[in-house]
C-alpha cells in the first residue's frame, strides 16, 4: 500500500490531515457516558458529515472524549474542535437539560472546559516519514 492509499483529492490537492482530539469536560466532571455520550457521539457524527471530516474513532471516556478525525485542509484542528464543543454543548442542554443541571448549576449552559489537546497523526510512523524526505531527490 501507497501513501496515496490513504490521502483524499479535493480540486487543487491531495490531502491526509488525521487528528487525534480530546476534549474535557467543564470541572472534570464525569458525566460523559450513557444517553448523554449517545446524544454527543450523534452530534459529532451528523457536524462532522455536513463538514466533510470523516470520524475515523471517537470514545467517550467519564470526563473527556477521544475523537480521531480525517478534515479537510480548509479547516482548522481549532475551528473544528469549537464546532463539535459548540453543537455538543447545545444538543446536549437541549436532551438532557435536567441531568446537566445537576452538575453545572448557575445559568450558565456549560459542557466542555475552555481547551482542548490535538496532534497530528497521518498514518506514517516517524521513521517511514523520514526515510521518505531522506529519499527525495535521489
Amino acid at each position: 500500500m501507497s501513501i496515496s492509499d490513504f490521502t483524499h483529492q479535493g480540486n487543487h490537492c491531495r490531502h491526509l490531515i488525521r487528528l487525534h482530539i480530546v476534549i474535557v469536560t467543564k470541572y472534570r466532571k464525569r458525566i460523559v457516558a450513557g444517553d448523554l455520550a449517545d446524544t454527543i457521539k450523534r452530534t459529532v457524527h451528523l457536524l462532522s458529515e455536513k463538514k466533510g471530516v470523516r470520524i475515523d474513532a471517537m470514545e467517550p471516556d467519564g470526563d473527556h472524549l477521544h475523537i480521531m478525525a480525517d478534515v479537510p485542509p480548509s479547516m482548522s484542528a481549532s475551528g473544528y474542535v469549537g464546532l463539535v464543543k459548540q453543537m455538543t454543548t447545545w444538543n446536549a442542554w437541549k436532551f438532557h437539560g435536567q441531568e446537566l443541571q445537576r452538575n453545572y448549576w448557575g445559568g450558565e449552559r456549560l459542557l466542555w472546559g475552555d481547551g482542548y489537546w490535538v496532534t497530528s497523526i497521518g498514518n506514517a510512523s516517524p521513521e517511514t516519514v523520514e526515510r521518505y524526505i531522506r529519499e527525495q531527490g535521489h
